[in-house]
């Protein structure tokens, strides 16, 4: 029984040595250690308890993670180059002020675009034109990029005053240009003291530079004309073709220069009627601007609607930035007054003169077959005299030859008759009435 007894106690007391040192060794674990639970590894701020990304720096707004793109330029911070700087994929991140493809950081010009063969820095340009003194044949002189950096040579542009009375050419549908004109036969009309002739775009350069080489050779003051009847160009609307010519003069002034100074037509009839005067200022900026990259003489600018179109053409006037221009009417007896749908007046031609800007009357015609007193047909002779009277503008006759139909050739055989005539007469009713005409001062 003592024995039973003995061993009770001594179990007993077994159980509370087992149960105490268990007690003792759950307080010692460190779990509720209140330095353990805030522990901060990357010292963030976040307890690592708490933090998912323990070992990065990071925010509460990511679970201590770090903001993948801080810059908010669509690329991730371990593949951003700037990651507080928005940029581009293409700079790997980094911003690149002057769109040089050069980022910031690398580009020594930042606010200058350049290349990267001098860290971002532009080439030199002594002369500040925009052409690289690598590439400029005058880098000491401003110029333009059609001249190859050298400047415009005004030293032969022909004056206002040297424009006179005269006719029109048309050589460009015969016999592939290779016309003979009749110069002799027209140097002995002291009338006709400028001409104006039309160049298809078709034409050889080689071929026009012979039309005007005639021409200067009597003496007369020339005006050459890009005229584009096949392309669509004349009384069309659309931007293009105007700046399809002033491409064309860019291409081929220098060739056509080489027969001497001449004043630059810029084409013949672009816009129809129903062109607006700020579509017509906004097209023929942009046009004139492009010719004055080889050219700094007076541009002739035909009026809108076939050349008919006033009131437009002086609306327009003031939008017209260059200040060395012509305005050119072309009278026939069809002219028509479309702000009024009615016949054009010569009082109507009082709008172009009070722009103050100069103008010429760069044809004018009757065709022979037309009946005027006709209701709607123009007094075409009464305008032309009222330009040529009481406006003092030059006036030119349409034409010596190149016109398609047969009342309106001064000279017989027209072309259109026969494209290789080599002598002509003087046609006795067309001659007489353009000569009548612009003989008078």
């Amino acid at each position: 029984m003592i024995n039973e007894i003995y061993r009770i106690k001594v179990y007993g007391r077994l159980f509370l040595l087992i149960i105490l040192s268990s007690f003792l060794i759950n307080c010692g674990s460190g779990n509720d250690d209140p330095q353990s639970i805030n522990t901060d590894t990357d010292n963030d701020g976040i307890p690592d308890l708490e933090d998912e990304c323990a070992t990065i720096p990071g925010i509460a707004a990511f679970n201590g993670c770090p903001d993948p793109d801080r810059d908010n330029d669509g690329i991730a911070n371990i593949i951003d180059d700037c990651p507080d700087a928005a940029g581009t994929a293409d700079t790997n991140g980094c911003p690149d002020t002057d769109n040089d493809g050069i980022s910031d950081n690398n580009d020594e010009c930042p606010e200058e675009s350049g290349i990267a063969e001098l860290n971002g820095c532009p080439k030199p340009d002594s002369d500040n034109d925009g052409i690289p003194d690598d590439t400029d044949n005058c880098p000491e002189i401003a110029g333009t990029l059609p001249l190859n950096g050298c400047p415009v040579d005004n030293s032969s542009n022909i004056p206002l005053e040297n424009i006179g009375n005269g006719v029109n050419l048309q050589p460009s549908y015969y016999n592939s240009g290779n016309v003979v004109v009749g110069w002799d036969l027209m140097a002995n009309y002291p009338e006709i003291t400028t001409i104006r002739i039309e160049i298809e775009p078709f034409v050889n350069i080689e071929t026009a530079k012979q039309w005007l080489q005639g021409a200067q050779d009597i003496g007369l003051t020339v005006i050459a004309t890009y005229h584009d009847a096949i392309d669509a160009g004349l009384g069309n609307n659309d931007k293009q073709n105007l700046i399809n010519a002033a491409n064309w003069w860019v291409e081929n002034y220098s060739a056509l220069k080489e027969t001497g100074p001449f004043i630059v037509n810029l084409s013949n009839e672009w816009g129809n009627h129903d062109l607006t005067a700020s579509q017509y200022a906004d097209a023929y900026n942009d046009a004139i601007e492009i010719v004055r990259g080889v050219y700094g003489g007076l541009i002739i600018i035909d009026v809108p609607g076939w050349g008919q179109n006033v009131k437009v053409a002086a609306e327009a006037s003031p939008l017209i930035e260059d200040e060395n221009i012509i305005l050119s009417a072309h009278i026939y007896e069809g002219a028509y007054y479309q702000p009024e749908g009615r016949a054009l007046q010569a009082t109507d031609l009082d709008q172009l003169a009070n722009t103050g800007r100069p103008c010429i009357l760069g044809e004018f015609g009757h065709d022979a077959s037309a009946d005027i007193d006709e209701t709607g047909f123009a007094d075409w002779k009464a305008i032309v005299e009222h330009a040529r009277d009481n406006l003092n503008w030059p006036v030119l006759g349409w034409c010596w030859n190149g016109d398609g139909g047969t009342t309106m050739n001064m000279v017989s055989p027209s072309w259109a008759q026969n494209a290789t005539a080599t002598t002509f007469t003087p046609d006795p009713e067309h001659m007489n009435r353009i000569i009548d005409i612009i003989s008078k001062n």
